[in-house]
């Protein structure tokens, strides 16, 4: 075979390749049917449950050298990995406290990309007890602007445990509409 229709062969196929892949895109992309949509494209729906538990390990110090970071990967009810950074919100002066506020930014990755979502949390974390409490809401992704309540329960060294999030019922006269995307 000569050498321009080896090269003319081989830019068909990554024609015919790229076109399939833009197809696929294009799929992904566009918005499911309203009478296809499911619960699950919200983190609280009936799919999944109010309350949703995680194993979760140390993963260390992040790159900027402030946050402490776990991860964990759950399969059931919804299928994803989770990261906690906690970066501490105090003064200086109070870091040898057993309770820091601190702030936390919870990412799920879900299996189903549709009902992956980041929230904003800020609450205390107590050494003696290991046990992080912080709330706050989804601020992009699957159920944007919905309240979320986090409690990262670690093991005696810190290195392990498990992290309970529950997705609080809104209050009344608040509707509860479909997962939005910020722009």
């Amino acid at each position: 075979m000569s050498v321009p229709n080896l090269l003319t062969r081989r830019a068909s196929l990554a024609g015919i390749g790229t076109v399939a892949l833009l197809s696929l895109l294009a799929l992904q992309a566009a918005p499911a049917p309203e009478a296809a949509r499911t619960q699950s494209d919200a983190p609280h729906g009936s799919a999944v449950a109010d309350s949703v538990v995680i194993p979760m390990s140390y993963g260390g110090v992040g790159a900027e050298g402030l946050d402490l970071i776990w991860r964990g990967t759950i399969s059931a009810p919804l299928a994803g990995q989770a990261t906690v950074r906690m970066a501490y919100a105090g003064a200086p002066a109070d870091r040898a406290m057993p309770i820091w506020p601190v702030t936390a930014l919870l990412f799920f990755s879900a299996d189903e990309y549709r009902s992956s979502f980041i929230a904003e949390l800020s609450g205390t974390m107590d050494w003696k007890t290991g046990e992080m409490r912080v709330r706050g809401t989804v601020t992009d992704g699957a159920g944007v602007d919905s309240p979320l309540e986090q409690v990262l329960h670690l093991d005696g060294a810190g290195r392990s445990g498990r992290l309970t999030l529950r997705f609080p019922v809104r209050a009344a006269g608040q509707v509860a509409a479909g997962p939005t995307v910020r722009d």
